[in-house]
């Protein structure tokens, strides 16, 4: 396999080279994704901080059945792209520790649960950021974060063909490097694991329908 470095892009800038423990890779890629998603948001559809710390406070916190059982166990963060599985795992290492790295509230998997909202799910430390940012809108399919009293929940999505195909070039980029295994894990146990062989593959392989990104990639 071809040495991690020689394989990062271009539209990754100035990525920092110590990827040891996924988190400088990580950040970058969910800081490139979360830009270039609002650049199509409607400026309109923007939270006050009131409303920011409410909507973060009531993300429900997903035990890997519950993702098991909403048929996405195998799926990835629509913003960093990190397996779910993976993301689950760290959160359980985390737990077990006396001083976790980071805030127990930006751990684990979480799903837009209201009823008015749209149901999509990702990692907590990326959509938390994304509606501390003062997003009012679901970063996948633009639908709102708030209650309306309008009928249109819905927002029309402006992404250009060119984020769109950033989008794009970036979940194939990531599926190649989890499939490969050239993205580095923490295990069970909090040891770091390395490069290599895959530390994660999902059984039947990543599903290839993306439908459910028409929101992003559109």
């Amino acid at each position: 396999m071809a040495d991690f470095h020689s394989r990062l892009p271009p539209w990754l800038g100035n990525t920092p080279h110590d990827v040891h423990g996924l988190e400088p890779f990580r950040e970058r890629i969910s800081q490139i994704v979360s830009a270039t998603i609002a650049r199509g948001e409607d400026s309109a559809n923007h939270l006050s901080p009131d409303q920011s710390r409410k909507l973060v406070s009531d993300l429900p916190r997903l035990t890997e059945e519950q993702v098991r059982g909403l048929g996405h166990h195998d799926s990835l963060c629509p913003i960093c792209f990190t397996p779910f599985t993976a993301i689950l795992a760290e959160e359980e290492t985390a737990l077990a520790m006396d001083s976790p790295a980071y805030p127990v509230d930006e751990l684990g998997v979480t799903k837009l649960a209201e009823p008015w909202q749209c149901g999509h799910l990702f990692c907590r430390r990326d959509i938390s950021k994304w509606i501390h940012g003062g997003h009012g809108s679901c970063p996948m399919c633009r639908r709102s974060l708030v209650e309306s009293t309008s009928s249109v929940a819905t927002l029309e999505a402006t992404t250009s063909p060119e984020d769109a195909e950033l989008l794009s070039q970036i979940r194939t980029y990531m599926e190649d490097l989890h499939s490969s295994g050239a993205v580095a894990y923490v295990d069970h146990e909090g040891d770091f694991r390395g490069f290599g062989e895959p530390l994660y593959t999902p059984a039947a392989g990543y599903d290839d329908d993306r439908s459910e990104f028409s929101g992003m990639y559109s």
